[in-house]
């Protein structure tokens, strides 16, 4: 038995795994404000499913995770593999990035699971490299490798990048932010509303982003958007706006188009986490 979860910045959402699958009825999501931190949190979560005998832990972190410890980024919780070990009771522990999590549950992912945003006509050829783009209390992606039935997953910062030029270019208001996670976050999305801009003109710039991550990662297999401002963006009267910047031809040669789909499923990392192999950390 497998304790799979997933920590965002304000929830947690948990469940049981055996043989990379879930077990159904196991998923629950809780708020962290009411835990101290990611054991107490667990211990409350395994003593409400019958505290059942579990060898294995993985554990998706909304930051940045390095190879035995990570933090949360909008949160002081910490998190240390022999630490979790030892007060869980759990003999093989792995932290991920929540991102990475959702990178190794593309494979699994139904039509149940993704709302299509935008279908390039005449998109073919190798399709084995995606991207998972999570937009929500922070900003990050995941690049990931499809090779045969191997799935590898790469870590990444790009919100603390610089926001490219043309951004800049597409209005004054973009100018209060630095960085692509200032800018394409909740608390950019609400900054820049303050400011006075528009969700068509947010969904335009998000939009405009797209294109420029498919220009660094040419994620012909897909581009996967999460997060609760993705959601918001793409779900509403702004995904117009989104598809009308994010379709406009390259001006290099060949074919660069994506496809674009909206990860419509809250406890999609869990089933990333069942999926991880405990011996390796990517």
């Amino acid at each position: 038995m497998r304790l799979v979860a997933d920590i965002g910045g304000t929830n947690a959402r948990i469940a049981l795994a055996r043989q990379q699958e879930i077990v159904p009825e196991t998923e629950k999501s809780f708020r962290n404000d009411d835990f101290d931190g990611f054991v107490d949190l667990a211990r409350h979560y395994l003593f409400q499913v019958g505290s059942p005998e579990v060898a294995e832990l993985v554990v998706a972190v909304a930051g940045p995770v390095w190879e035995t410890h990570a933090k949360l980024t909008n949160r002081d919780w910490h998190f240390d593999i022999s630490t979790l070990s030892r007060d869980l009771g759990i003999a093989s522990a792995v932290l991920i990035n929540d991102l990475t999590a959702l990178g190794h549950a593309l494979p699994g992912l139904g039509p149940k699971q993704l709302v299509p945003i935008h279908r390039p006509a005449g998109v073919g050829g190798p399709q084995r490299q995606s991207l998972v783009v999570g937009i929500g209390t922070g900003f990050n992606v995941c690049p990931v490798l499809h090779t045969g039935d191997t799935v590898q997953c790469l870590q990444a910062e790009f919100g603390h990048v610089s926001l490219p030029q043309q951004l800049l270019d597409e209005s004054p208001l973009v100018e209060q932010f630095r960085s692509v996670e200032e800018c394409f976050s909740g608390r950019g999305y609400r900054s820049f509303l303050d400011a006075g801009g528009t969700e068509a003109l947010y969904a335009s710039l998000v939009g405009h982003l797209a294109r420029e991550l498919v220009l660094a990662f040419m994620p012909t297999a897909g581009l996967y958007f999460n997060g609760g401002v993705a959601r918001a963006i793409l779900t509403s009267e702004g995904r117009n706006e989104f598809i009308e910047s994010y379709a406009k031809p390259f001006s290099l040669s060949g074919d660069l188009s994506a496809p674009v789909f909206l990860i419509d499923d809250d406890y999609a990392a869990l089933t990333g986490c069942a999926r991880v192999q405990t011996n390796r950390l990517d």
